[in-house]
C-alpha cells in the first residue's frame, strides 16, 4: 500500500517519518554506545607489612589470607581450611619443596576481595601452608592495581630501588640479576626470617664473588615445615643484590643445583670422603631475600602494570 494511503497526504506522511526517526535513532545509538564496565581492579590496597593480611569470601565463607610476595600463581590454603569449601578438589601435580614432594589438591572457585570478585586456582596440600592464617596469596593475584605494604611507625628515609619483576607459574614473582657467572632469580619473602638461597644460587655467587663455606652445616625450613641441609657461603667481595650487600648467606646445598659446581674443601690427613649419588634435579638459581633484610624496609609497593616492585629501605644498615 503507497505510503500517502495510509498517512494521508504526502506532507503529512513527511512529518510522520520525521517523528518516527526522532524516536528510531535514540534507540539505535543507545544500542551501540557501549555501558561502562566496572573497574575489574580496585586502585590500592594498603597493608601493614609486619602483618599482611587480608579478608576473602569463598562461597559465603570467610577466610584470612596473608599476602605475600613469594607465592606461587594460586591461592595456597591450609588443609583444614580447604576442608571448610563446598568444593570438589582434584589431585594437582605435587609440590617439590627442595626433594621432598608433597602432594597437592586443586580447585577453580570465583573468590570476593573489598565487593571485586576474581577467578582463581585454590591449591592445598598434606602439610599446613601458612601460620596465623587459612592461607596465604600472592600481591598479583588479587583485584588491585598496587599493594602497598607499609611499617607502622616506621621513619622516612632511607634510599628507594625499582625492581622489573617476571611471573613464573612454578615459582611466582621475582626480580632478575645477571652476574659474570650466569643470572639469579631474586624473590622476596616477608614470612622467612633469613635470607636464603639454592644450591645453584649459592653455586653462581661463589663463582663471581669469591665464595668458600664456612660453620657447620645445619637445617632450614625454606616451605611447609619441610627441613632441608643447609651450610653459609661467605664472600671475598659481597654482591649486590636488590640493593642488599650480601655478605654471607645460608645455602640450600642438596637443593636444585642443577650442573653447578659448589666451594670444594679441601680434605684433611684422616678425613673420610662419602659420597653419596642422588638423582638428577633441575638448576633453579633462586635467592629469597627475607626479613634479615626486608625488615629495613620501611614500604614495598607492588605494582601490576609495569609488574614491578619499589623497595624504600636502609638499605646499608648492618646485617649479619
Amino acid at each position: 500500500m503507497p505510503l500517502r494511503h495510509a498517512v494521508g497526504t504526502p506532507r503529512q506522511a513527511r512529518s510522520w517519518l520525521s517523528r518516527s526517526l526522532v524516536m528510531v535513532v535514540p534507540i539505535l545509538l543507545a544500542g551501540c554506545v557501549p555501558r561502562p564496565e566496572p573497574p575489574r581492579f580496585r586502585p590500592e590496597l594498603v597493608l601493614d607489612i609486619a602483618d599482611p593480611i587480608v579478608e576473602a569470601r569463598i562461597g559465603g565463607i570467610a577466610l584470612r589470607l596473608r599476602v605475600d610476595l613469594d607465592r606461587r600463581n594460586s591461592l595456597e590454603l591450609n588443609p583444614a581450611a580447604a576442608a571448610r569449601l563446598p568444593l570438589a578438589f582434584e589431585e594437582g601435580m605435587g609440590l617439590l619443596v627442595g626433594r621432598i614432594e608433597l602432594t597437592e589438591r586443586n580447585a577453580a572457585a570465583p573468590v570476593t576481595f573489598d565487593g571485586v570478585t576474581v577467578p582463581l586456582t585454590l591449591s592445598t596440600y598434606d602439610r599446613d601452608c601458612c601460620t596465623g592464617s587459612d592461607g596465604a596469596i600472592g600481591p598479583d593475584l588479587l583485584p588491585y592495581e598496587r599493594v602497598r605494604f607499609v611499617r607502622s611507625g616506621a621513619l622516612g628515609g632511607g634510599a628507594e630501588l625499582r625492581l622489573p619483576l617476571v611471573r613464573r607459574a612454578e615459582t611466582g614473582l621475582s626480580a632478575v640479576t645477571q652476574t659474570q657467572a650466569g643470572a639469579l632469580f631474586v624473590g622476596f619473602s616477608l614470612s622467612q626470617a633469613s635470607t636464603l638461597a639454592t644450591a645453584a644460587a649459592g653455586a653462581i655467587l661463589a663463582k663471581a664473588n669469591g665464595g668458600r663455606f664456612v660453620g657447620n652445616g645445619f637445617d632450614v625450613a625454606p616451605a611447609f615445615g619441610v627441613m632441608r641441609p643447609a651450610r653459609t657461603i661467605a664472600f671475598d667481595r659481597p654482591p649486590l643484590i636488590a640493593g642488599f650487600r650480601i655478605a654471607e648467606v645460608p645455602v640450600r646445598i642438596g637443593d636444585f643445583r642443577g650442573e653447578h659446581e659448589l666451594p670444594r674443601e679441601a680434605a684433611r690427613r684422616g678425613d673420610i670422603v662419602v659420597q653419596r649419588h642422588r638423582r638428577a634435579q633441575v638448576g633453579w638459581p633462586a635467592i629469597m631475600i627475607g626479613r634479615d633484610r626486608l625488615d629495613r624496609c620501611s614500604e614495598i609497593l607492588f605494582r601490576r602494570e609495569p609488574t614491578e616492585l619499589t623497595l624504600r629501605c636502609a638499605f646499608d644498615a648492618v646485617a649479619p
